[in-house]
Protein backbone atom coordinates (compact mmCIF):
# COMPACT_ATOMS: atom_id res chain seq x y z
CA UNK A 1 0.00 0.00 0.00
CA UNK A 2 2.52 2.73 1.35
CA UNK A 3 4.30 1.73 -1.98
CA UNK A 4 1.68 2.71 -4.09
CA UNK A 5 0.93 5.63 -2.10
CA UNK A 6 4.65 6.69 -2.81
CA UNK A 7 4.38 5.74 -6.33
CA UNK A 8 1.55 7.86 -7.08
CA UNK A 9 3.47 11.38 -5.06
CA UNK A 10 6.50 10.41 -7.14
CA UNK A 11 4.25 10.74 -10.06
CA UNK A 12 2.44 13.65 -9.34
CA UNK A 13 5.71 15.47 -8.63
CA UNK A 14 7.15 14.56 -11.83
CA UNK A 15 4.06 15.58 -13.49
CA UNK A 16 4.08 19.32 -11.14
CA UNK A 17 7.63 19.52 -12.28
CA UNK A 18 7.39 19.02 -15.60
CA UNK A 19 4.28 21.40 -15.93
CA UNK A 20 6.45 23.76 -14.58
CA UNK A 21 9.12 23.41 -16.53
CA UNK A 22 6.71 23.85 -19.57
CA UNK A 23 5.26 27.07 -17.91
CA UNK A 24 8.88 28.26 -17.69
CA UNK A 25 9.33 28.63 -21.24
CA UNK A 26 6.30 30.90 -21.24
CA UNK A 27 8.23 34.29 -21.36
CA UNK A 28 8.12 37.81 -22.71
CA UNK A 29 10.55 39.27 -23.83
CA UNK A 30 11.16 42.99 -23.50
CA UNK A 31 13.17 45.16 -25.77
CA UNK A 32 15.74 45.21 -23.68
CA UNK A 33 16.23 41.75 -24.63
CA UNK A 34 16.46 41.78 -28.43
CA UNK A 35 19.50 42.17 -29.59
CA UNK A 36 20.43 38.48 -27.30
CA UNK A 37 18.29 37.37 -30.39
CA UNK A 38 19.86 39.35 -33.30
CA UNK A 39 22.62 36.87 -33.97
CA UNK A 40 23.16 37.15 -37.68
CA UNK A 41 22.39 39.37 -40.90
CA UNK A 42 22.24 38.87 -44.82
CA UNK A 43 22.92 41.68 -46.87
CA UNK A 44 21.38 41.10 -50.62
CA UNK A 45 23.36 44.03 -53.17
CA UNK A 46 21.32 45.26 -55.30
CA UNK A 47 21.59 46.74 -58.81
CA UNK A 48 19.66 49.99 -60.43
CA UNK A 49 17.36 47.68 -61.47
CA UNK A 50 16.00 46.45 -58.13
CA UNK A 51 13.87 48.92 -55.50
CA UNK A 52 15.77 48.93 -52.01
CA UNK A 53 12.16 48.96 -50.57
CA UNK A 54 8.31 49.34 -51.54
CA UNK A 55 7.54 47.92 -54.96
CA UNK A 56 8.69 44.35 -54.50
CA UNK A 57 7.91 41.65 -53.70
CA UNK A 58 9.74 38.82 -51.48
CA UNK A 59 7.82 35.53 -52.74
CA UNK A 60 9.41 33.17 -50.95
CA UNK A 61 12.87 31.12 -49.77
CA UNK A 62 13.57 28.24 -51.97
CA UNK A 63 16.27 26.05 -50.83
CA UNK A 64 19.16 28.69 -50.24
CA UNK A 65 17.44 31.38 -52.83
CA UNK A 66 15.37 34.33 -52.13
CA UNK A 67 13.05 35.04 -54.88
CA UNK A 68 11.68 39.07 -55.50
CA UNK A 69 9.19 39.45 -57.62
CA UNK A 70 10.17 43.16 -58.99
CA UNK A 71 7.41 45.04 -60.04
CA UNK A 72 9.15 48.03 -60.84
CA UNK A 73 11.54 46.57 -63.30
CA UNK A 74 8.93 44.12 -64.16
CA UNK A 75 10.93 41.31 -63.29
CA UNK A 76 11.51 38.08 -60.96
CA UNK A 77 14.74 38.17 -59.60
CA UNK A 78 16.89 35.39 -57.65
CA UNK A 79 19.34 36.14 -55.38
CA UNK A 80 21.48 34.12 -53.09
CA UNK A 81 21.20 34.02 -49.35
CA UNK A 82 24.84 32.78 -49.39
CA UNK A 83 26.57 35.70 -50.82
CA UNK A 84 23.56 37.95 -51.91
CA UNK A 85 24.47 37.95 -55.14
CA UNK A 86 22.49 37.96 -58.24
CA UNK A 87 21.39 34.64 -59.73
CA UNK A 88 19.38 35.18 -62.69
CA UNK A 89 16.39 37.23 -63.57
CA UNK A 90 13.42 36.89 -65.63
CA UNK A 91 11.94 39.35 -67.75
CA UNK A 92 8.89 40.08 -68.36
CA UNK A 93 8.74 42.49 -71.02
CA UNK A 94 11.29 40.32 -73.15
CA UNK A 95 8.36 38.07 -74.01
CA UNK A 96 6.47 40.41 -76.86
CA UNK A 97 2.89 38.66 -75.63
CA UNK A 98 3.54 39.57 -71.75
CA UNK A 99 4.22 43.88 -72.72
CA UNK A 100 2.53 46.01 -70.82
CA UNK A 101 0.92 43.23 -68.05
CA UNK A 102 1.02 44.75 -64.38
CA UNK A 103 3.34 42.09 -62.12
CA UNK A 104 1.23 40.74 -59.22
CA UNK A 105 3.72 38.01 -57.67
CA UNK A 106 5.33 34.41 -58.35
CA UNK A 107 5.25 31.38 -56.67
CA UNK A 108 8.23 28.49 -57.48
CA UNK A 109 6.84 25.02 -58.56
CA UNK A 110 9.60 23.01 -58.58
CA UNK A 111 13.55 23.47 -59.19
CA UNK A 112 13.20 23.59 -62.88
CA UNK A 113 9.44 26.10 -63.00
CA UNK A 114 8.12 29.03 -61.50
CA UNK A 115 4.60 30.83 -62.20
CA UNK A 116 4.56 34.25 -62.68
CA UNK A 117 1.06 36.02 -62.26
CA UNK A 118 -0.09 39.46 -63.71
CA UNK A 119 -2.65 41.85 -62.18
CA UNK A 120 -6.42 41.92 -63.65
CA UNK A 121 -5.63 39.41 -66.33
CA UNK A 122 -5.50 36.43 -64.10
CA UNK A 123 -5.74 33.76 -67.86
CA UNK A 124 -2.47 35.42 -68.66
CA UNK A 125 -0.36 33.77 -66.11
CA UNK A 126 2.50 31.79 -67.38
CA UNK A 127 5.00 28.54 -66.02
CA UNK A 128 8.75 30.04 -66.68
CA UNK A 129 11.79 28.11 -66.65
CA UNK A 130 15.00 30.10 -64.39
CA UNK A 131 16.62 30.78 -67.32
CA UNK A 132 13.61 33.12 -68.30
CA UNK A 133 11.96 30.82 -70.89
CA UNK A 134 8.02 30.33 -70.70
CA UNK A 135 7.03 26.79 -70.31
CA UNK A 136 3.58 27.23 -70.88
CA UNK A 137 1.46 30.37 -71.70
CA UNK A 138 -2.27 30.96 -70.12
CA UNK A 139 -1.91 28.16 -67.54
CA UNK A 140 -5.21 29.44 -66.41
CA UNK A 141 -6.71 29.85 -69.80
CA UNK A 142 -10.23 28.84 -68.44
CA UNK A 143 -10.78 31.54 -66.32
CA UNK A 144 -13.05 34.13 -68.26
CA UNK A 145 -10.95 36.13 -70.11
CA UNK A 146 -13.67 39.23 -70.23
CA UNK A 147 -13.14 39.01 -66.51
CA UNK A 148 -10.34 40.97 -64.56
CA UNK A 149 -9.76 40.27 -61.31
CA UNK A 150 -7.74 42.43 -58.76
CA UNK A 151 -4.79 40.30 -57.20
CA UNK A 152 -3.28 40.96 -54.51
CA UNK A 153 0.12 39.46 -53.77
CA UNK A 154 2.54 40.59 -50.93
CA UNK A 155 4.97 38.93 -48.23
CA UNK A 156 2.46 38.18 -45.74
CA UNK A 157 -0.14 37.00 -48.73
CA UNK A 158 1.70 34.72 -50.86
CA UNK A 159 0.57 32.46 -53.51
CA UNK A 160 -0.47 28.72 -52.26
CA UNK A 161 -0.16 25.54 -54.08
CA UNK A 162 -2.01 22.43 -52.30
CA UNK A 163 -3.05 19.44 -54.20
CA UNK A 164 -2.27 20.89 -57.61
CA UNK A 165 -4.74 23.73 -56.87
CA UNK A 166 -3.77 27.06 -56.69
CA UNK A 167 -4.79 29.84 -54.09
CA UNK A 168 -4.36 33.56 -54.75
CA UNK A 169 -6.16 36.70 -53.26
CA UNK A 170 -8.52 38.56 -54.95
CA UNK A 171 -11.14 39.31 -56.39
CA UNK A 172 -13.46 40.45 -59.23
CA UNK A 173 -14.00 43.67 -60.72
CA UNK A 174 -17.07 44.87 -61.85
CA UNK A 175 -20.41 46.22 -60.00
CA UNK A 176 -22.12 43.27 -59.87
CA UNK A 177 -19.20 41.09 -58.74
CA UNK A 178 -18.07 43.74 -56.54
CA UNK A 179 -21.26 43.43 -54.15
CA UNK A 180 -21.11 39.94 -54.37
CA UNK A 181 -17.84 39.70 -52.97
CA UNK A 182 -15.68 41.57 -50.56
CA UNK A 183 -11.67 42.18 -50.32
CA UNK A 184 -11.07 38.96 -48.67
CA UNK A 185 -12.21 36.97 -51.20
CA UNK A 186 -9.96 34.20 -52.40
CA UNK A 187 -9.34 32.46 -56.44
CA UNK A 188 -9.16 28.91 -56.07
CA UNK A 189 -7.68 27.80 -59.59
CA UNK A 190 -7.62 24.07 -59.91
CA UNK A 191 -5.44 23.12 -63.31
CA UNK A 192 -6.48 19.05 -63.18
CA UNK A 193 -10.04 20.08 -63.34
CA UNK A 194 -9.80 23.52 -65.15
CA UNK A 195 -12.21 25.15 -62.64
CA UNK A 196 -11.97 28.38 -60.88
CA UNK A 197 -13.60 29.25 -57.66
CA UNK A 198 -14.34 32.03 -55.40
CA UNK A 199 -13.87 32.03 -51.99
CA UNK A 200 -15.23 34.68 -49.52
CA UNK A 201 -13.67 34.75 -46.00
CA UNK A 202 -15.95 35.73 -43.54
CA UNK A 203 -14.54 38.08 -40.65
CA UNK A 204 -13.65 37.39 -36.94
CA UNK A 205 -15.93 38.38 -34.07
CA UNK A 206 -14.59 41.48 -33.14
CA UNK A 207 -14.51 43.26 -36.44
CA UNK A 208 -18.41 42.68 -36.64
CA UNK A 209 -18.81 46.01 -35.33
CA UNK A 210 -17.00 47.39 -38.08
CA UNK A 211 -20.07 48.55 -40.09
CA UNK A 212 -18.68 51.05 -42.72
CA UNK A 213 -18.34 49.17 -45.45
CA UNK A 214 -14.86 50.69 -46.81
CA UNK A 215 -13.57 50.23 -43.54
CA UNK A 216 -14.18 46.56 -43.79
CA UNK A 217 -12.48 46.13 -47.24
CA UNK A 218 -9.60 48.45 -45.92
CA UNK A 219 -9.09 46.42 -43.45
CA UNK A 220 -9.55 43.02 -45.42
CA UNK A 221 -6.73 44.29 -47.90
CA UNK A 222 -4.16 43.73 -45.29
CA UNK A 223 -5.36 39.81 -44.28
CA UNK A 224 -2.37 37.50 -43.96
CA UNK A 225 -2.06 34.03 -43.99
CA UNK A 226 0.42 31.11 -43.95
CA UNK A 227 0.22 27.33 -44.09
CA UNK A 228 1.25 24.96 -41.52
CA UNK A 229 3.59 22.05 -41.53
CA UNK A 230 0.18 19.83 -42.58
CA UNK A 231 -0.75 22.19 -45.42
CA UNK A 232 -3.32 23.84 -43.11
CA UNK A 233 -4.32 27.35 -44.45
CA UNK A 234 -4.73 29.62 -42.21
CA UNK A 235 -5.62 33.59 -42.25
CA UNK A 236 -5.24 36.89 -39.92
CA UNK A 237 -6.98 39.91 -39.63
CA UNK A 238 -5.07 43.38 -38.90
CA UNK A 239 -7.29 43.85 -36.23
CA UNK A 240 -7.74 41.09 -34.52
CA UNK A 241 -6.33 38.13 -31.87
CA UNK A 242 -8.39 36.03 -34.04
CA UNK A 243 -7.14 33.69 -36.66
CA UNK A 244 -9.14 31.57 -39.14
CA UNK A 245 -8.38 27.85 -39.55
CA UNK A 246 -9.88 26.42 -42.44
CA UNK A 247 -11.48 23.27 -40.93
CA UNK A 248 -10.36 20.33 -43.38
CA UNK A 249 -10.14 20.29 -46.67
CA UNK A 250 -13.54 22.73 -47.31
CA UNK A 251 -11.85 25.88 -47.61
CA UNK A 252 -14.86 27.87 -47.12
CA UNK A 253 -15.16 26.12 -43.41
CA UNK A 254 -12.97 28.48 -41.13
CA UNK A 255 -12.96 27.88 -37.30
CA UNK A 256 -11.77 30.98 -35.13
CA UNK A 257 -9.00 31.03 -32.98
CA UNK A 258 -8.40 33.49 -30.00
CA UNK A 259 -4.77 34.09 -29.71
CA UNK A 260 -3.49 35.71 -26.03
CA UNK A 261 -2.55 39.02 -26.99
CA UNK A 262 -0.24 40.54 -24.10
CA UNK A 263 0.53 43.99 -26.28
CA UNK A 264 -1.78 47.13 -24.83
CA UNK A 265 -4.34 49.21 -26.86
CA UNK A 266 -3.88 52.93 -27.05
CA UNK A 267 -7.15 54.51 -26.77
CA UNK A 268 -7.02 57.47 -28.58
CA UNK A 269 -8.68 61.15 -29.07
CA UNK A 270 -9.83 60.69 -32.88
CA UNK A 271 -13.48 60.25 -32.38
CA UNK A 272 -14.55 61.30 -35.41
CA UNK A 273 -12.25 59.54 -37.40
CA UNK A 274 -13.45 56.53 -39.51
CA UNK A 275 -13.93 53.07 -37.52
CA UNK A 276 -11.43 51.22 -39.55
CA UNK A 277 -8.79 54.56 -39.24
CA UNK A 278 -9.61 54.37 -35.70
CA UNK A 279 -8.86 51.04 -34.78
CA UNK A 280 -5.75 51.15 -37.15
CA UNK A 281 -5.02 53.24 -34.26
CA UNK A 282 -5.60 52.05 -31.29
CA UNK A 283 -4.57 48.23 -31.76
CA UNK A 284 -1.65 46.65 -33.06
CA UNK A 285 -1.51 46.28 -36.60
CA UNK A 286 -0.93 42.25 -37.44
CA UNK A 287 0.15 42.29 -41.05
CA UNK A 288 2.31 39.37 -41.68
CA UNK A 289 2.42 35.51 -40.37
CA UNK A 290 4.99 33.37 -40.81
CA UNK A 291 5.32 29.69 -40.31
CA UNK A 292 8.67 27.90 -38.67
CA UNK A 293 9.35 24.69 -39.54
CA UNK A 294 12.07 23.70 -37.80
CA UNK A 295 11.26 25.21 -34.49
CA UNK A 296 7.38 24.16 -35.40
CA UNK A 297 5.98 28.03 -34.45
CA UNK A 298 4.90 30.83 -35.87
CA UNK A 299 5.68 34.34 -36.06
CA UNK A 300 3.04 36.98 -36.06
CA UNK A 301 4.65 40.40 -36.62
CA UNK A 302 2.46 43.63 -35.67
CA UNK A 303 2.60 47.58 -36.00
CA UNK A 304 1.92 48.54 -32.33
CA UNK A 305 0.49 51.99 -31.97
CA UNK A 306 2.28 55.06 -30.72
CA UNK A 307 1.67 58.71 -30.29
CA UNK A 308 4.26 59.50 -32.97
CA UNK A 309 2.28 57.15 -35.67
CA UNK A 310 -0.46 59.74 -35.40
CA UNK A 311 1.14 62.24 -37.08
CA UNK A 312 0.22 60.65 -40.28
CA UNK A 313 -2.80 58.74 -41.58
CA UNK A 314 -2.57 55.54 -40.38
CA UNK A 315 -2.42 53.75 -43.80
CA UNK A 316 0.49 55.17 -45.54
CA UNK A 317 3.10 53.11 -45.93
CA UNK A 318 5.72 55.88 -44.25
CA UNK A 319 3.35 55.71 -41.20
CA UNK A 320 3.52 52.16 -41.14
CA UNK A 321 7.19 52.84 -40.91
CA UNK A 322 7.49 55.11 -38.08
CA UNK A 323 5.36 52.62 -36.00
CA UNK A 324 6.96 50.40 -33.10
CA UNK A 325 7.07 46.68 -34.13
CA UNK A 326 5.67 43.81 -32.23
CA UNK A 327 6.95 40.02 -33.03
CA UNK A 328 4.60 37.30 -31.28
CA UNK A 329 6.22 33.74 -31.02
CA UNK A 330 2.70 31.66 -31.30
CA UNK A 331 3.00 27.86 -31.07
CA UNK A 332 1.37 25.18 -32.85
CA UNK A 333 -1.15 24.84 -30.30
CA UNK A 334 -1.86 28.94 -31.31
CA UNK A 335 -0.73 30.20 -27.57
CA UNK A 336 1.51 33.24 -27.51
CA UNK A 337 4.77 31.89 -25.98
CA UNK A 338 6.81 34.85 -26.10
CA UNK A 339 6.68 38.92 -27.60
CA UNK A 340 9.36 41.01 -28.46
CA UNK A 341 9.32 44.73 -28.96
CA UNK A 342 11.47 46.47 -31.74
CA UNK A 343 12.03 50.24 -32.11
CA UNK A 344 10.17 52.69 -34.50
CA UNK A 345 11.94 53.72 -37.53
CA UNK A 346 14.39 50.78 -37.87
CA UNK A 347 12.61 47.70 -39.43
CA UNK A 348 10.97 47.29 -42.54
CA UNK A 349 8.96 44.81 -41.45
CA UNK A 350 7.06 44.52 -44.82
CA UNK A 351 9.83 42.60 -46.03
CA UNK A 352 10.19 39.71 -43.92
CA UNK A 353 11.02 36.12 -44.31
CA UNK A 354 12.15 32.10 -42.31
CA UNK A 355 15.15 30.43 -43.16
CA UNK A 356 17.28 27.85 -41.63
CA UNK A 357 14.86 28.44 -38.33
CA UNK A 358 15.45 32.64 -38.27
CA UNK A 359 12.76 35.21 -38.47
CA UNK A 360 14.71 37.94 -40.94
CA UNK A 361 13.46 41.39 -40.96
CA UNK A 362 14.81 44.08 -43.51
CA UNK A 363 16.26 47.07 -41.90
CA UNK A 364 15.78 49.08 -45.18
CA UNK A 365 13.39 51.29 -43.57
CA UNK A 366 12.96 54.55 -44.99
CA UNK A 367 13.52 56.61 -41.90
CA UNK A 368 16.73 54.43 -40.94
CA UNK A 369 19.91 56.06 -40.53
CA UNK A 370 21.87 53.55 -41.65
CA UNK A 371 20.19 52.69 -44.63
CA UNK A 372 22.14 51.77 -47.80
CA UNK A 373 20.04 51.99 -51.07
CA UNK A 374 22.70 49.65 -52.58
CA UNK A 375 21.65 46.53 -50.57
CA UNK A 376 18.87 45.02 -48.78
CA UNK A 377 19.77 44.22 -44.96
CA UNK A 378 17.82 41.53 -43.17
CA UNK A 379 17.91 40.94 -39.43
CA UNK A 380 17.93 37.90 -38.40
CA UNK A 381 16.42 37.02 -34.64
CA UNK A 382 16.60 33.32 -33.52
CA UNK A 383 14.88 32.57 -30.53
CA UNK A 384 15.61 28.68 -29.94
CA UNK A 385 19.00 28.97 -29.80
CA UNK A 386 21.34 27.73 -27.33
Amino acid sequence: MWKSAVKTVFVSFLLIYFLSCQEAKVKIFDEKDTISYSNSNIVIKLDKFTPFSDGMVLSEIFNDELIISNQINKSVDRYSLKNGELISRIKIDDHEELKGLKLAGSKVIDSEKILIVFNYFIHKSALFDFSGNIIKNDIFSFADSKQFYNLIVYNGLPIIIKDSIYYISGWPIGKTSREKFLRTSWCELNIETSELKMHDLPYPPNLSNLTNKSGKDFLAILVYKTVSNDGTIIWGWPGSNSLGIQSGSDLDSVIFVQTKNNTVSVETSYKSLRPDLKYMLDYPTFISMFYDRINNCFYRIGLFPTIRSMECSPITYQCMLKKDVVIQIIDSSFREIGAIYLPHSTYDVFHSFVYNGTLYISENNLFNPKLNEDQLVFSGFNFYSD
